[in-house]
């Protein structure tokens, strides 16, 4: 991304009013620290919002991308809480899904890792009477 191209067309967006405000989506941490610095710099409009997945199998965003945002006071907007279906129970480690998106999408459904941690989950949600 070319940060300052990006965000200087956007800035004409919401200076004719087109726009009221912009963010970004999946964005590493790095791109928004660099964003930031541009739009400082160059007198430019900033992001408002970062909208990354997130759920209880991607925690990913909490390492870098949640401490930048908050440090910019960027708002998140987070997508995926169930793993992109892997936590509505459809998916189980050792069976074959048999769904349009499995099919469509077989590597991500069938990571051992992911799986894992979905089988670990069930016995808690049977508990808290959530299965």
């Amino acid at each position: 991304m070319d940060a300052e191209e990006t965000l200087s067309a956007l800035t004409d967006l919401i200076r004719t009013g087109k726009v009221r405000t912009i963010g970004t989506s999946t964005f590493p941490a790095s791109d928004i620290v660099e964003a930031h610095w541009v739009d400082e710099r160059r007198g430019l409009e900033r992001f408002r919002t970062e909208q990354p997945p997130y759920s209880i199998i991607n925690r990913s965003i909490e390492r870098e991308v949640l401490p930048v945002a908050q440090r910019y006071g960027m708002g998140t907007l987070v997508w995926s809480p169930l793993g992109q279906g892997l936590l509505t129970g459809r998916y189980r480690k050792g069976r074959q899904a048999d769904t349009h998106r499995s099919g469509t999408m077989p590597q991500h459904f069938d990571n051992e890792r992911k799986l894992v941690v979905v089988e670990q989950l069930i016995p808690l949600a049977e508990k808290a009477g959530l299965r």
